[in-house]
């Protein structure tokens, strides 16, 4: 659901801005003729891979690993079409954060507000901010836009252990 990571700041309140480029021929729009809407679903799962992603950044802060490498290995994969698998990235490397007793969670509470539709054409841009972490809950902030204009906006909130 996202095609790029076009920034990565580790603030205060760590922050990942990404992009996805709708196109007419998403297999989503198979089955149907135009004009294209972007299911707003879709728009969620992209905002909860930022997140994801986000957390990864922030369990190599923790762990004494350089979050850039780390976000150069991401940014490759996805250039390069390799991100097939969470393995493509985690699973044999030094970042492996599946392996024992770590792991980033799932989500666990969605509060989004959708403003307006998505069609093919355009480009859509996440920007996720890890706002705090209590007791193993992480709570992001999201933004959404596309065509300038702001798509979708609320938290999510996963639930994780990061060891």
């Amino acid at each position: 659901m996202v095609d790029s990571i076009t920034g990565y700041s580790s603030d205060q309140k760590p922050t990942l801005t990404a992009e996805k480029y709708i196109k007419a021929d998403e297999a989503v729009f198979a089955h149907s003729e135009g004009p294209f809407v972007w299911p707003a679903v879709y728009l969620i799962e992209g905002a909860a891979q930022c997140a994801g992603i986000l957390s990864y950044l922030q369990i190599a802060l923790k762990n004494n690993e350089d979050p850039e490498k780390m976000l150069a290995t991401i940014i490759a994969s996805y250039q390069n079409d390799t991100i097939k698998t969470r393995d493509t990235i985690y699973g044999n490397s030094e970042f492996n954060v599946f392996s024992g007793s770590s792991k980033t969670g799932m989500l666990s509470m969605l509060d989004v507000q959708i403003f307006h539709t998505v069609s093919s054409g355009s480009l859509v841009s996440y920007q996720v901010i890890k706002n705090s972490t209590f007791k193993g809950q992480s709570q992001f902030d999201i933004e959404v836009f596309s065509q300038e204009k702001l798509v979708l906006e609320g938290r999510i909130f996963a639930t994780h252990s990061l060891t």
